[in-house]
């Protein structure tokens, strides 16, 4: 783990610290990724981590530095075979997503044997505004085709059961705590602040759910 304790002087050397923490970010990611594209038997990578760890990103990293090593590219959001929100509401009212039992599994179970044989699979899209499935998409993966599965779920033993010989597991997490200006921010306080910004831009949810 690491520790940084900084005062910033200028804008200038806010941004060349976060620059060089992406910088070093992504050339983990880069370096993971040409290791996956040597292995001719990996066809699926599952990349999981806590909410709001970065794995959207990993995810694009992945993908651009798979396609450049000439492999053929597709992610699957396991976010996408959520139930719609109305049947997953716990007595208090909130949404468990972190829950195994929060993603429609039969389905997952289906499409994910469908795409290891080759075929026109088509996935679902779940819009978090409305809280529900909205469309499909359809996935037609050859054999020279890597398939992301990327989400919280994608570290659990119900979904890793699923590939075997063939994937690459992948874990990403925040582990760095950061004091600026006598302000503390913990690993879990980083992503949280990171989970109010997507939730209010990008899900519907006000700061206060």
């Amino acid at each position: 783990m690491y520790y940084y304790d900084r005062v910033f002087s200028s804008e200038k050397e806010k941004y060349d610290f976060v620059n060089e923490c992406d910088r070093q970010f992504f050339s983990k990611i880069e370096s993971a990724a040409d290791d996956i594209a040597d292995d001719k038997n990996i066809r699926f990578i599952l990349l999981a981590g806590p909410t709001c760890s970065g794995k959207t990103s990993a995810t694009n990293v992945l993908t651009k530095t798979l396609i450049k090593d000439g492999k053929e590219v597709v992610s699957v959001s396991i976010d996408d075979f959520f139930k719609d929100s109305a049947h997953l509401k716990n007595t208090d009212g909130k949404v468990d997503f972190e829950s195994i039992n929060a993603i429609d599994y039969e389905l997952f179970c289906k499409c994910t044997e469908s795409l290891k044989k080759g075929n026109a699979t088509s996935i679902p899209i779940f819009d978090f505004v409305k809280g529900m499935r909205n469309g499909e998409r359809v996935l037609d993966p050859d054999d020279n085709t890597i398939i992301i599965f990327e989400g919280i779920q994608a570290v659990y033993p119900e979904i890793t059961s699923l590939f075997h010989e063939e994937s690459k597991k992948v874990f990403i997490s925040v582990n760095t705590d950061i004091t600026a200006y006598g302000q503390s921010f913990s690993k879990r306080r980083l992503r949280f602040s990171r989970r109010l910004v997507r939730d209010f831009l990008f899900r519907g949810a006000s700061p206060e759910l």
